[in-house]
């Protein structure tokens, strides 16, 4: 959907003021130079982001985030001078990390790559030495809540509640954030990266991801996996807090 926002600034504002009274009703708590960075953005106007920022939109699809709403986030972010340090730590790793052939994925990426990435090569619908990519996760749910089973005998003695060690039919699922429906979920993020220049989106990569990880990490993680099972594919963009001359130079 196109991305519409009649009530311009003045929106913007009242949606501050309703979601600020609700987590802080007593304002006067917070120190000035919170302040200081509430009123700065209290009179700084984007509400012309959207419209500049609509014809780069589909008609179709969910109701998307509204650009000036993001680009508030972005500038706030920088004022802070907030950064993804986990990230920041993680890349380095990642950088050095080898995958093992014996890894559990391998068997079930070798079916995934005959029926898929390499029939589209073969076919010419996509160029594995021009290749520029699309990634996102998604929810994938496996279970209304966790299951698992106890193996001591803590609860014939009485104790009910121990810390005992239990025994998960789903050790790799947890719980996460569905950001889209706004709800808690058990399962895991399906992160799949296409080919963004490909008709209709020819899907490249998939791996299943923990449902508690952030995206970012999940993409640093899934985009090293995919280097190391797709070595031959020359990745020339990507969306990501990574430039294309780092993908290069990767």
């Amino acid at each position: 959907m196109l991305p519409t926002n009649p009530g311009g600034h003045a929106a913007y504002q009242d949606t501050f003021v309703s979601r600020f009274l609700k987590f802080y009703p007593d304002p006067f708590v917070l120190p000035k130079s919170t302040w200081d960075y509430i009123v700065q953005f209290w009179y700084l106007d984007l509400s012309q982001t959207d419209s500049i920022m609509r014809e780069c939109y589909s008609v179709f699809g969910p109701e998307p985030r509204l650009p000036s709403c993001m680009l508030h986030s972005y500038l706030l972010a920088l004022k802070l001078k907030v950064s993804s340090s986990t990230a920041s730590k993680l890349l380095p790793l990642l950088e050095r990390w080898h995958l093992k052939p014996e890894n559990p994925f391998f068997l079930i990426f070798r079916l995934y790559h005959q029926q898929f990435p390499d029939h589209s090569v073969h076919s010419g619908l996509i160029d594995p030495r021009h290749l520029a990519l699309a990634g996102d996760g998604t929810p994938v749910r496996t279970a209304a809540q966790q299951r698992k089973k106890r193996i001591c005998d803590c609860k014939e003695k009485g104790c009910s509640s121990c810390n005992c060690k239990r025994h998960y039919s789903q050790p790799d699922s947890n719980w996460g954030w569905d950001s889209h429906q706004e709800c808690y979920f058990f399962g895991c993020h399906l992160y799949m990266y296409v080919a963004s220049d490909s008709f209709s989106d020819l899907p490249v990569f998939p791996l299943l991801e923990r449902a508690s990880r952030h995206d970012m990490l999940s993409f640093l993680h899934s985009f090293f996996t995919m280097k190391a099972y797709l070595p031959e594919f020359q990745i020339e963009k990507a969306p990501s807090g990574f430039c294309t001359r780092r993908l290069r130079c990767l």
